[in-house]
């Protein structure tokens, strides 16, 4: 009993071969490649935290640091408080203390543009309460206005890849 004959041929053989390795290439190509853009965007990504500063011999303030590796681009600071949003500046910061009947003479707003970038490992003071020893209850007020409100920051990374870090401030 012989063999049955193959119908391929070596040159056949070698055909089908090539054309399956070069399929796994480009597999592995695809893949690298995948790769390579997650590792891109993730070696460029911001990572936006707070600071809420109210130790009893400095003033209060609140700020943000971008602890990631690559810049945050900052679209939007909101100040949220009784449910109403503002855009962060001094005249949401005076509107919110006439709200509870409180003013703070010295009161500093970090005006931060849209489009604004924070550098990787950048600190930024938001807000900063300056307590001109006027008033003996500085502390306590300041702690009042803040203890309903939220600041929520929204920023992309160079990707344009959208984020949002809030904090609450009591």
């Amino acid at each position: 009993m012989t063999a049955p004959e193959s119908s391929l041929s070596n040159s056949d053989i070698i055909a089908i071969s090539a054309v399956v390795i070069a399929a796994l290439a480009f597999i592995a190509t695809m893949w690298q490649g995948f790769l390579a853009r997650q590792h891109n965007r993730l070696s460029v990504r911001p990572l936006i935290d707070f600071d809420f500063n109210k130790s009893p011999d400095t003033n209060i303030s609140i700020s943000i640091k971008n602890l990631g590796v690559g810049a945050a681009i900052i679209k939007s600071i909101h100040i949220i408080s009784n449910e109403k949003t503002e855009y962060l500046n001094v005249d949401a910061i005076t509107r919110l203390a006439k709200s509870y009947r409180m003013s703070f003479p010295k009161t500093i707003v970090a005006m931060i543009e849209p489009d604004s970038a924070i550098a990787a490992g950048q600190h930024i003071t938001l807000i900063e309460f300056v307590d001109t020893a006027s008033e003996s209850q500085f502390r306590s007020n300041v702690e009042r206005l803040l203890a309903d409100s939220r600041i929520h920051v929204k920023y992309e990374c160079l990707y344009k890849n959208t984020y949002g870090a809030t904090v609450v401030c009591s």
